[in-house]
């Protein structure tokens, strides 16, 4: 997780305006995926 989010933070940060809404709904939905793939096979 840390790797990931860092490259997001990271990646987002190079952009001239930064948005921390959008950073924080990415990295959301990236946390849901996970779950639906620790639950579905």
């Amino acid at each position: 997780r840390m790797r990931s989010d860092f490259q997001i933070h990271s990646m987002y940060v190079s952009k001239p305006e930064p948005n921390a809404r959008v950073i924080m709904s990415f990295r959301n939905n990236s946390t849901r995926q996970q779950k639906k793939e620790q639950w579905v096979p």
